[in-house]
Order: C-alpha cells, then sequence, then structure tokens
C-alpha cells in the first residue's frame, strides 16, 4: 500500500481531466482550452507516475527502472501529442483521445495496478 501521496486520489483527479478533455474535445470548444485540459491530463500522469516510481523502488521491484522508461516514453508520446493538438486541434484530437484511453486502459489498469493497490 502506498503512504506517498493518496493514489486513489490522483487516479480520480487524472479521471476528471480525462472526462473534461474528451468533453473539450467533442464539443468543439477553442484549441486553447482543449490543450489546457489535455495538459492537465499530463500534469496527472505525471504526478502518478512519480508515485508509481517511488513505491517500485522503495519495494525493490526488479522491473522499476524499465518500467520508469516506459513511464517515461508515454510522457514524451504525450507532450508530441500535445504539440499536435496546437498546431492543428481538429486533427490531433481524435488521436489524442485514443493515444489516453488506450493508455489508461493498458497502462494503469494493466502494468500500474499491482504498485498503486487501487482499483483503477
Amino acid at each position: 500500500m502506498c503512504t506517498f501521496e493518496q493514489p486513489e486520489r490522483l487516479l480520480d483527479l487524472l479521471r476528471a481531466d480525462l472526462a473534461s478533455f474528451y468533453q473539450a474535445a467533442q464539443s468543439d470548444m477553442d484549441a486553447s482550452v482543449i490543450t489546457k485540459r489535455f495538459d492537465a491530463v499530463i500534469t496527472d500522469a505525471s504526478r502518478l507516475f512519480v508515485l508509481k516510481e517511488e513505491v517500485m523502488r522503495s519495494s525493490h521491484a526488479p522491473d522499476a527502472e524499465a518500467h520508469r522508461q516506459r513511464h517515461a516514453a508515454l510522457l514524451n508520446l504525450a507532450r508530441h501529442i500535445r504539440t499536435n493538438l496546437e498546431l492543428d486541434v481538429k486533427e490531433a484530437a481524435l488521436p489524442a483521445m485514443l493515444f489516453t484511453e488506450q493508455w489508461l486502459e493498458q497502462h494503469l489498469r494493466g502494468l500500474d495496478q499491482p504498485y498503486l493497490a487501487v482499483n483503477a
């Protein structure tokens, strides 16, 4: 169980920011609103990843470094998508939504689950 920060609270915040991003992207809100909401998703993910990496280090998980590298790659891809949102929000919104949905499903609910000890 994690004692560094409440993972449930971070997951709830991430879910809320994802929903807010999806709502903005699907309702043709201003590009600045959509990118700002995507920024919140990246910030939430970063905080959650830091938390999980700390748990992995403290528990001496054998795959901690490889997992940290996966987090870094996911965040780099998210930042690339964010740049695309700035360039052409209409073209990049759907790929951004698909990326975050797949990332949430595959990473948080799969690979991160044992280290967060919460239901993602």
